[in-house]
C-alpha cells in the first residue's frame, strides 16, 4: 500500500489554514481559568496550581521579526527554538517585573 504525499499548500491556502489554526485555538471550546469575583492581589509566596494555568500557549506573531530573531538566537546558542523562546520569555518577564 502506498502511502500518497499530499500536494504542498500555496501562499494562501497556508496562510487559510494557519488562521483557522488560530481561530480554533481561541474559539469557544478553550477552557479557560474561573475568574473571581473580587480583584485578587497577587502574593509571590502563594503557590500557583497548575490546574487552573494553561502550561501551553499559541503565539501569533505581528511580523517576521521576532521568530527570526529567536531562530539566529537559537542557532547561535545551540538551542531549539523552544528552549530559546523560553529563555528569552523568562528574562524579560524578571526586566518587567524589575522596573516596578
Amino acid at each position: 500500500m502506498a502511502i500518497k504525499k499530499r500536494a504542498p499548500l500555496g501562499d494562501v491556502e497556508r496562510e487559510k489554514a494557519i488562521e483557522a489554526f488560530g481561530d480554533a485555538a481561541a474559539g469557544e471550546g478553550t477552557q479557560t481559568a474561573a475568574v473571581p469575583s473580587e480583584p485578587v492581589a497577587a502574593t509571590p509566596s502563594a503557590p500557583i496550581s497548575t490546574e487552573t494555568i494553561s502550561l501551553r500557549m499559541l503565539l501569533r506573531f505581528p511580523d517576521e521579526e521576532l521568530p527570526r530573531r529567536l531562530q539566529d538566537l537559537a542557532k547561535q546558542e545551540d538551542r531549539s527554538k523552544h528552549n530559546m523562546t523560553l529563555i528569552a520569555l523568562r528574562a524579560g518577564l524578571e526586566a518587567l517585573e524589575s522596573q516596578k
